[in-house]
């Protein structure tokens, strides 16, 4: 578990194959998975998996991926995501941003996406669930997005289970 955010990439930055869950134990906490703070640039997010249930006892999940203004060049791309307030948080004053390729559970509080000018495209629902007074099936796209022959038909079926991590003294 983590206390607060889990990562807060810069610039040229790759961040793949980790597992996010467990976030904000501390006092007063929110945490993130992933926040993007203003300045950072080229910053590629794959094939991840975020476990950020929003009232999850004696942790403060608050978004799983976090992206500030004045931010650019980031693509977030086939990942496992569910959690948080807003799942994904893509500031309208981020320049460049994709969202393609990734599932999404129904385990958050608003939306599953709140990015009004990013390239949103391909992403699809993991299990059958209601979203916005709307009935979806699993593999459904989200929010009105439509297949085309650049998504991935081999998504992220499933989180990760992570590693256990052994350290020597």
């Amino acid at each position: 578990s983590q206390r607060g955010d889990g990562i807060k990439p810069r610039s040229n930055v790759t961040i793949e194959n980790c597992y996010f869950e467990r976030l904000g134990s501390a006092e007063g906490a929110h945490a993130d998975g992933i926040q993007i703070m203003e300045g950072a640039s080229n910053i590629r997010i794959v094939n991840n998996t975020f476990r950020m249930p929003p009232f999850e006892d004696g942790y403060a999940n608050s978004q799983c991926i976090l992206i500030h203004p004045q931010t650019k060049d980031i693509i977030i791309d086939s990942n496992w995501i569910t959690g948080g307030g807003n799942s994904v948080n893509i500031s309208p004053d981020a320049e460049n941003v994709s969202l393609t390729n990734n599932l999404f559970g129904f385990d958050f509080v608003y939306r599953p996406i709140t990015a009004e000018n990013a390239r949103v495209s391909c992403n699809r629902w993991e299990t059958s669930g209601t979203f916005n007074k709307k009935e979806y099936s699993a593999g459904d796209y989200l929010l009105g997005q439509q297949g085309s022959s650049r998504c991935m038909d081999n998504l992220k079926t499933s989180p990760v289970t992570p590693t256990t991590l052994s350290t020597s003294n």
